[in-house]
Formats: structure tokens, C-alpha cells, sequence
């Protein structure tokens, strides 16, 4: 029997928006009330009240519609509170009113990720990266894009470069693995997640995907063992209660995998005649 493959969700370590470092930019001539609000905004969103402060930039921009930077922050707001679509829409209107940093561009491309437009994420990953090309999470994100689209090559040379630039990223590693294992290449897929496993052990993808690398390689009690470790994270997880049953039954562990058999059953999974015969005494 072989292993469910699949290319699952990452939590990427909260990585779904731009920390806003660049501090609220002087407004220069615009009216000293919407300066006002726009600043008590920028406040707000220090202290993580981000409904708060869209109220604020929705104060600001109503009186001066023109200020790009209150955009760009109230989008970053609404794509705190995963309304990307929101987000969106804020940061096009930040960019054709002149704001041009990579942060715009980055988040923006997030924001596209996170609604599934991944092939139009890509090229504000690839602007951002032109205006600053040391930001690793530009490289990170265009890489989980390209993951996504199932362009391998290309996932895993923005990977590479995110590596170049921080050389213990478990994310980068995690995810080039991934890349290596959908590609076939189980050995070097294995390095990578060794190494995502070492910087961060507490990552749950790169674990399971080396579960499978060490399958595919016959390490059934190597794959078990990682197995396990994720099924203690993620107990309903289908995905992982079939793979753990598949491995069972290659270290002919009739009871273990019977067990994990009924067990997906419980969580919705089809009946599998082959199984059923299999665990009929048990």
C-alpha cells in the first residue's frame, strides 16, 4: 500500500505579513487632522489593536484621500485580521497613489498568496525583492507560490537563495525538502528536513514530510517513529493516521494498523475492502 502524498498547509511561523518596520512617513503638507489620526493609527497598531486603528486611518483618509502610507497601513490592519481582500484593495490603491517601498509589494503578494492568486503573487515577490534583495521572506513566500503552482525548480531555487541568506531558516529547508520529495529525490529531500527538523524541532510539516522520505527509502521504523511524533500533534489529522496505517503494514504490525485503520474510519475515510478482510478478526 502505498503513502497518501500530500503537499499540506504550513503554519510558516506567522510569516503571512510584513512586520510594519518602516515607521509612518512625515506627511508633509497634508491637513494636521488627518495627520492626527494617521499617527494615532500608527499607535494602535503597535499595541496590536488593529480595529482601532482602521477606524483611525478610516478618520484620516476621509479627510485627505490622498495619503498612500495610511493605505498601505490600514491594509497591513485588515490582513492582520484576515481580511485579505480588504488588504488588497488598500494596498492598490497605496501603490497608484506613489508609495513604492518593498513592503507595499511584499504584502501585497502575501495577501494575493493567502487568497490562493499565486501566480499574481509572484511578480510583487519578484518587485520586492528588486528594491530589497536581502529580504528573505520575499524569497520565502515567492517559494511557497511556487510550491503551490507545483514548480519545483523554481520553489526550490528561491528556497535556496532564502537559505543563502539565513542559513539555519527550518522553513526554507522544510520547504525545499518538500520540494526534493515531490520531486523524487528522497536523499536529499532527507538532509534538508534533518536540518529543518535541527533548527526547529517544534514544526510539524517538515517532520511528516520526512516520515514519508524515510518510507519511500524503506526506514519503516524511522517513518514510524516521525509518524507518531506527528499524530501527538495533530490527532485528527486523516493524512497522517493513513500513512501511519500504510507504514503498520509494512513493519507487519497487523493490530497497529487496524487500529489506525478504524480509527480513520471515525474521521470520515472511505472503507477499503482490502482492509476490511484484513482486520475482519480483530
Amino acid at each position: 500500500m502505498k503513502i497518501n502524498f500530500t503537499l499540506r498547509p504550513r503554519a510558516l511561523k506567522q510569516l503571512a505579513l510584513f512586520t510594519l518596520s518602516t515607521l509612518f512617513a512625515v506627511f508633509g503638507y497634508c491637513q494636521k487632522s488627518a495627520t492626527f489620526y494617521a499617527q494615532q493609527g500608527l499607535e494602535q497598531v503597535k499595541l496590536k489593536n488593529y480595529k482601532e486603528a482602521i477606524k483611525l486611518y478610516d478618520a484620516a483618509l476621509s479627510i485627505d484621500p490622498g495619503i498612500a502610507t495610511a493605505y498601505h497601513h490600514r491594509g497591513a490592519c485588515k490582513a492582520r485580521l484576515n481580511n485579505y481582500t480588504g488588504a488588497l484593495l488598500d494596498y492598490n490603491r497605496a501603490i497608484i497613489l506613489g508609495e513604492n517601498n518593498y513592503e507595499v509589494y511584499y504584502n501585497r503578494g502575501v495577501s494575493k498568496y493567502w487568497l490562493k492568486d499565486y501566480e499574481n503573487a509572484i511578480p510583487d515577490f519578484d518587485i520586492a525583492i528588486k528594491i530589497n534583495p536581502k529580504i528573505i521572506d520575499a524569497f520565502l513566500f515567492k517559494g511557497y507560490a511556487t510550491e503551490a503552482l507545483r514548480n519545483l525548480k523554481e520553489a526550490i531555487n528561491n528556497f535556496t537563495a532564502a537559505i543563502d541568506l539565513d542559513p539555519q531558516s527550518a522553513e526554507a529547508y522544510g520547504h525545499r525538502g518538500n520540494c526534493y520529495l515531490m520531486s523524487g529525490n528522497y536523499q536529499v529531500a532527507l538532509k534538508d528536513l534533518d536540518k529543518s527538523v535541527a533548527f526547529d524541532s517544534t514544526l510539524i510539516p517538515p517532520r511528516d514530510a520526512r516520515a514519508q522520505v524515510k518510507y519511500m527509502l524503506e526506514d519503516y521504523k524511522g517513518a514510524l517513529e516521525d509518524f507518531n511524533w506527528v499524530f501527538s500533534k495533530e490527532p485528527n489529522h486523516p493524512h497522517t493516521v493513513f500513512n501511519r496505517m500504510a507504514t503498520k503494514l509494512k513493519l507487519n504490525d497487523r493490530e497497529g494498523a487496524c487500529e489506525d485503520y478504524h480509527t480513520g474510519l471515525k474521521m470520515g475515510e472511505k472503507v477499503n475492502e482490502e482492509m476490511e478482510a484484513y482486520c475482519k478478526d480483530l
